[in-house]
């Protein structure tokens, strides 16, 4: 082999090796998949009326795309499911002025969302970042609730957002902890169903 084809060899594999390197080194390239665990409380209004669950656990699984922007700016788009047992009231007045209150009218099952995070790393290993994005929930909506407010569907679609920090574990993992809102107003009727959820979760990045 001449000295030329030996020099592009190596000048070929020391390139190949940096880049390994260089993305092995920054867990804010590439993919990335991780599991959670949350809790969530649910909130329904409207014009009349509003009640509040009790904060519930769960759990979540995520994973999406990292990439890093110049000047220490690192970008996340992110698919979540979070598995929820958060459950409100539903109370509504008739025209006496008497009030009916339906236990656990709303019950979500789970939600799903795509969100963008932005970040900035403060440090190598400590990022902080704001989350915008788009969620649909699953709702167990008793009969009771339903044949009142005229609800035909159990799934619900509206937007999130939140903000939250990540620190660097290792070279290629991450621990993350989370505060997100999300609001979901019917279509055909006048309320909305707010949830507010903390998580904790671990992501590995390929």
């Amino acid at each position: 082999m001449s000295n030329l084809k030996k020099l592009v060899l190596f000048t070929a594999v020391l390139s190949v090796s940096n880049l390994a390197l260089a993305n092995s080194l920054d867990p804010y390239q590439g993919w990335f998949l991780g599991v959670g665990l949350n809790t969530t409380k649910i909130k329904y209004s409207d014009n009349n009326n509003s009640a509040s669950g009790s904060y519930s656990a769960g759990g979540e699984v995520l994973g999406g795309y990292s990439f890093t922007f110049a000047d220490g700016f690192v970008g996340q788009i992110e698919e979540k499911l979070r598995i929820s047992n958060s459950k409100t009231d539903y109370s509504y007045y008739h025209y006496d002025g008497t009030q009916t209150t339906i236990k656990d009218g709303f019950k979500e099952k789970y939600n799903g969302s795509i969100a963008y995070l932005q970040g900035y790393k403060v440090t190598e290993e400590f990022v902080p970042y704001i989350k915008l994005g788009f969620n649909f929930s699953k709702y167990d909506i008793k009969n009771e609730v339903r044949s009142h407010l005229g609800i035909d569907g159990d799934i619900g679609i509206g937007f999130l957002y939140g903000v939250g920090a990540k620190y660097n574990l290792t070279e290629n993992s991450t621990m993350g902890i989370e505060w997100t809102a999300t609001k979901i107003s019917g279509h055909d009727t006048d309320f909305d169903l707010k949830t507010n959820t903390f998580s904790l979760n671990y992501t590995y990045h390929f």
